[in-house]
């Protein structure tokens, strides 16, 4: 599992290798073989597709993420929660207490 500044690093790496591809694409029509633009144009598209993968990681990621901390916030509210209960209950047992 790739920590967020490796997904950051990654996702700009594709997007180099877009605009290297897209650089290719245009040296290539000044040449204007048109089979060597056809490939080129492929592995723009290729590595547009490497980028779209890298950014859909990472907003998973996020999400788990996210979930992640719903989920210790829940968990927290129920310990809050459990807490108040005993503190009611040690409140009655006081309260018993003291009327004995």
């Amino acid at each position: 599992m790739m920590n967020q500044q490796d997904q950051l690093q990654a996702i700009q790496r594709a997007e180099q290798a877009v605009q290297q591809a897209m650089q290719v694409v245009q040296q290539k029509q000044a040449s204007g073989n048109a089979q060597e633009i056809q490939q080129a144009q492929q592995l723009v598209q290729l590595a547009q597709q490497q980028l779209n993968q890298e950014t859909q990681q990472f907003q998973q990621a996020q999400q788990n993420l996210q979930q992640a901390q719903q989920q210790v916030q829940q968990e927290a509210q129920q310990v809050q929660q459990a807490q108040q209960v005993v503190q009611k209950a040690q409140s009655v047992i006081n309260s018993q207490n003291k009327l004995q």
